[in-house]
């Protein structure tokens, strides 16, 4: 930390030597970052707390410091219509109110208004030429400017009268240009001088003194002379800052020259002397340097604590102590595609800022949680692999810096590229306008897509509905059941308009148009946007999945079965979420397009569809019952033969090869009575593929020992024929 004690030409040597990523160059010791950067033409700005109030030209934001999300806006005053320019802004010390000053041209019309917080009503409280700072000092009021619209007079502080008169007591004679003031906890008031070329200097004027003056009208008016000079500083003083530690931070400007942050380095010697440590510099011709403000005590080295300060019409800037830690921009995409297929490359640096070490970033795959599902690696600060199996994992990069690690989390989403000839109901032949729904309310009781027919009951007099909708509606964001029609995944399968939405109350049906049986290979699924961020976060009506310790065994599962002439198959189960892992690493919420086979039902007539979860309560489950669904692939008839009805495990019935034996501790046979080549293929009961071999030949064995026991559906095709039934592992 150098002393600034040198004179202002020394300064331009300096600031050639400092670099930064702001237009705020640090000296050493300290760190400078872009702060609630969104908002690039501050005109004035106050902190309160957690709380960070920007005047940007138009309007007032009210954010969380933390986060940048925005709490409230104000928009300007309705009766104000000269052009005017913001001159401060302060929250009241209830934290009810927000005072805003402003001027304009010539001072003729220059305001200091009070919005209610609560309210949002504007209410006019003074007129004051060449307003320039208000501070609160026990029950009064104190403004700092001309109280003139001559610009010769000199500055003062004065104690606004808001009782519409605009007789503001002059208390304190400080001369010069118009600057900002600070008080501290004992309530001492703090003011540098801004003179274009005399010498300038802080000073500190005594709670006592400023007692006797304000709560005594007619007293004297304190003089320069009557406060404690701490320091001569070489340029005009823009605005000072006591911070939590009781240091004493300002900004001063002077043309031609560095714009400085300082602080008084608390040396007192009778005030001579130029006592001061630079903290930053702006060398910008247009760098005006203004208001400073504090949160915390900005020289311990802790996260948040910082002096924040800016240049006129540009951002905030953040000095601070602390190494911050690296912090995400935005959410990485979720990341999915077909089997065997190269991911788009991803640049990583896009979705993390480190306000500190901005170049020094590193990137590791920490982990994924099915390794089959992509094979992905980082080169330099690029994502690129290779998607594997059909399934969906948890994917985890590590960002390192000098000092801290962030996580980066993911999801990756692997499809089949389903062979062969099929019907598909991909839903884009439903009309809709773009962002919209279809869910019964014309009393048509369902709708059709190719060969599916979708069915969906209609309530006019509670204006609710079940069974399906279906949608093109792009909103994966906004949670809750105003939000119930969107999926997760922003869109239809592999980006596709239109799908499907389920809402199970009941089993939810498809048909087929010409009231016959057909076989059905399979259709993709993933989760409603309502469903999975109620299961993410939980809201005031059901749990966040896994609970707050995440141990949770949580769930959502899909079951979907068969009808035929009144007789119902085995039930297929698929989790949309699946928390039940005792490693927690693979707990998840499907968020991708994922296939599920249900080929082994065989012939049917009908497809029914229901939810059940961990969460429920006494009405019922609390997970909203929604999923959604697309591209719906039905096998034509004469591609269709099945082994088995209505999801027996025998495999014999009027076919010429035979699968034992059935159940088996792992290894079965499939046998044929002709030469002919087989591609067979076993699935998990949820659709993901185990085993494939494309060239097997009759009376080879199929051995999935490593597997765990349960149902898998065992899928044979002979040229254009296809057949599935489902085995037993013991």
């Amino acid at each position: 930390m150098k002393k600034f004690n040198i004179i202002m030409s020394g300064l331009l040597m300096q600031a050639g030597l400092l670099t930064g990523q702001s237009y705020l160059a640090p000296e050493e010791g300290y760190r400078v970052a872009d702060f609630l950067s969104d908002y690039t033409r501050i005109g004035a700005f106050d902190i309160k707390g957690d709380r960070v109030y920007i005047q940007d030209g138009d309007s007032i934001h009210v954010l969380d410091a933390g986060t940048g999300e925005e709490i409230g806006k104000y928009g300007e005053p309705a009766d104000y219509t000269v052009s005017n320019y913001a001159s401060f802004l302060t929250v009241s010390p209830d934290e009810k109110s927000i005072w805003a000053g402003y001027t304009s041209d010539g001072n003729a019309d220059d305001r200091i208004y009070c919005i209610d917080m609560e309210s949002g009503a504007w209410s006019l409280k003074a007129k004051f030429p060449g307003n320039y700072d208000l501070i609160f000092w026990k029950d009064s009021i104190l403004v700092s400017g001309l109280n003139s619209s001559t610009w010769g007079d000199p500055n003062g502080i004065f104690v606004l009268d808001t009782s519409g008169m605009d007789q503001h007591r002059l208390i304190l004679e400080v001369g010069g240009n118009s600057a900002g003031m600070a008080l501290d906890t004992l309530k001492n008031l703090y003011y540098g001088t801004s003179y274009s070329m005399d010498p300038n200097a802080i000073y500190r004027w005594n709670r006592a003194d400023l007692e006797a003056v304000i709560e005594t009208p007619g007293s004297d008016t304190l003089q320069i002379s009557d406060g404690v000079k701490l320091s001569d500083v070489p340029a005009g003083v823009s605005d000072c800052e006591i911070d939590a530690g009781f240091n004493l931070v300002f900004t001063m400007n002077l043309f031609g020259s560095p714009k400085v942050l300082a602080m008084y380095n608390g040396t007192w010697a009778g005030g001579d002397g130029y006592l001061l440590d630079t903290l930053g510099v702006a060398s910008g011709e247009w760098d005006w340097l203004g208001s400073v403000k504090s949160m915390g005590d900005f020289t311990q080295p802790s996260i948040g604590e910082r002096i924040v300060t800016f240049s006129f019409g540009k951002s905030l800037v953040d000095l601070h102590t602390a190494n911050y830690p690296p912090v995400l921009r935005a959410d990485l995409p979720v990341i999915s595609g077909y089997e065997n297929e190269s991911i788009n490359t991803l640049d990583l640096t896009e979705y993390v800022t480190d306000p500190d070490d901005v170049d020094d970033f590193e990137f590791d795959v920490a982990g994924i949680s099915d390794p089959e599902v992509a094979d992905l690696q980082v080169r330099g600060d690029t994502l690129t692999g290779l998607l594997g199996k059909t399934g969906q994992a948890n994917l985890v990069i590590l960002l390192y810096t000098a000092e801290h690690e962030l996580e980066l989390k993911t999801e990756v989403g692997t499809w089949p590229r389903i062979e062969g000839e099929h019907m598909v109901s991909t839903l884009e032949d439903v009309i809709l306008e773009p962002e919209s729904y279809w869910n019964g309310s014309d009393g048509s009781g369902g709708f059709v897509s190719t060969s599916a027919r979708f069915h969906n009951a209609y309530n006019p007099d509670w204006f609710s509905w079940s069974g399906w909708a279906c949608s093109n509606v792009t909103n994966n964001t906004t949670p809750g059941w105003l939000n119930q029609y969107s999926a997760i995944t922003g869109e239809g399968f592999d980006g596709s308009d239109n799908y499907s939405v389920g809402y199970a109350t009941s089993p939810s049906v498809i048909d087929f148009t010409d009231d016959k049986a057909h076989a059905v290979e399979g259709f993709f699924v993933t989760n409603s946007t309502y469903a999975a961020l109620s299961m993410k976060h939980g809201d005031d009506f059901t749990k966040k999945f896994g609970g707050e310790e995440g141990s949770d065994p949580d769930f959502l599962r899909l079951d979907i079965w068969g009808s035929r002439s009144g007789m119902t198959t085995d039930t297929i189960e698929f989790y949309l979420a699946d928390f039940r892992s005792e490693d927690p690493f693979e707990d998840h919420i499907i968020t991708t397009w994922q296939w599920v086979d249900v080929s082994a039902l065989g012939m049917v007539d009908s497809l029914q569809f229901a939810l059940s979860s961990s969460d429920v309560g006494d009405w019922g489950m609390n997970t909203p019952g929604y999923f959604c669904l697309d591209n719906f692939y039905v096998l034509p008839d004469t591609a269709t033969v099945s082994l088995d009805w209505p999801g027996g495990l025998d495999g014999q019935r009027g076919m010429d090869f035979r699968i034992y034996p059935n159940p088996s501790r792992g290894s079965f046979v499939v046998n044929s009575s002709t030469s002919e080549p087989l591609s067979v293929t076993v699935l998990s009961i949820s659709g993901t593929r185990v085993y494939e071999n494309p060239d097997f030949v009759a009376g080879q064995s199929v051995d999935i020992h490593e597997l765990p026991a349960g149902p898998y559906i065992v899928r044979i095709r002979r040229g254009s024929e296809i057949f599935s039934t489902m085995i037993q592992k013991l």
